[in-house]
């Protein structure tokens, strides 16, 4: 059978192409009063705007020319083993381990205990809880694979354009890792956004790959439409103020998978920077400082100049890259930059 999924990906990159070449030779533009407006107009009068497109496309066009990269791959890999694809796929995940009764039970009651147990019997809990266990080890597990197809068949990004990087002003911003990393990624986060909560664990193994060659940094960004979100940003600013070797474990708790949805509620914010050890008063008084308050906006404002449009977005050394995203594409930008 063939794989369509590799064909119809390989259509959008053959599209995707000959649209950017086609707009070499005759470039969109648009005519006011006899008067012509081209895209170096565009770039005069709106160059934020303008870059954030262009590095929107770019990023697009590599993602889907590692997604033909990594069918190619395992093409190959199935080929080598006298397998389909499909086989090969059926295979890797055959072996992939179930669930212990441990793991389960440590979940149930993660669940139970922060209030978010679903309604049914224990036993279909246990059911929903051992396919979740297993969807994860298998993403898990998948990441690791294609990042062993990759050194096994000399996997590398060559991209000759110049490469569009933003200068993130970073100074005075919580980090952690190497001050003096080669590689520095800015995260724009809202505390109170799933997917950036989801984003931590691939952000965690990033660290842990790269280890003192990465400086972490960061920055604020909460979402209007987040109720919770601007008193929990300014709660993390008050503990970095007053417990600035406490901000680092502030950042995991609210981050943390098994978090309540009552943890960004402010008595709770208040509960939590006191355990930290934020001076009760202290914290009342910080709540309510606009020097504060007028930094996270500041925050807002630079990421928006920058392209950011929702969270998270990363900054690798000033190369945005948008969304909840799979570790891969982390390191497809990291190996450049070492």
């Amino acid at each position: 059978m063939k794989n369509y999924k590799y064909l119809n990906t390989a259509i959008i990159i053959t599209l995707t192409l000959s649209l950017f070449q086609c707009s070499k030779s005759n470039t969109p533009h648009v005519v006011v009063d006899g008067t012509k407006i081209t895209v170096s107009d565009l770039k005069e009068s709106s160059l934020d705007q303008y870059n954030q497109i262009e590095t929107e496309y770019n990023n697009k066009l590599i993602s889907l020319l590692n997604e033909v990269a990594v069918q190619k791959m395992m093409e190959k890999e199935a080929k080598s083993k006298d397998m389909d694809v499909k086989s090969y796929m059926q295979d890797f995940y055959s072996k992939i381990p179930s669930p212990t009764i441990d793991e389960i039970n440590e979940v149930y009651k993660s669940l139970q205990s922060s209030g978010r147990l679903p309604q049914g019997s224990k036993e279909d809990l246990n059911m929903q809880i051992s396919e979740y266990l297993k969807r994860e080890k298998a993403n898990e597990l998948i990441q690791e694979e294609i990042g062993r197809l990759k050194k096994k068949y000399n996997y590398k990004v060559v991209d000759s354009r110049e490469i569009k990087r933003a200068e993130v002003d970073i100074k005075g911003e919580p980090f952690r890792g190497n001050p003096e990393g080669k590689v520095v990624i800015v995260e724009f986060s809202d505390y109170e956004c799933p997917f950036c909560q989801r984003a931590q664990k691939v952000s965690a193994q990033v660290r842990a790959k790269y280890g003192d060659k990465i400086k972490w940094v960061f920055k604020d960004f909460p979402l209007d439409f987040h109720q919770n979100a601007m008193a929990a940003h300014i709660a993390g600013n008050c503990v970095f103020q007053h417990k600035p070797e406490q901000y680092w474990k502030f950042f995991d708790i609210i981050f943390s998978e098994d978090r309540s949805p009552e943890t960004l509620m402010e008595k709770n914010l208040e509960q939590l920077a006191v355990s930290l050890g934020v001076n009760q008063s202290t914290f009342k008084q910080c709540m309510t400082d606009e020097s504060i308050i007028n930094e996270i906006k500041e925050d807002i404002s630079q990421g928006s100049k920058l392209g950011v449009t929702g969270t998270p977005a990363f900054f690798i050394n000033g190369r945005l890259l948008s969304g909840a995203l799979p570790l891969p594409e982390f390191e497809a930008i990291i190996d450049q930059e070492l």
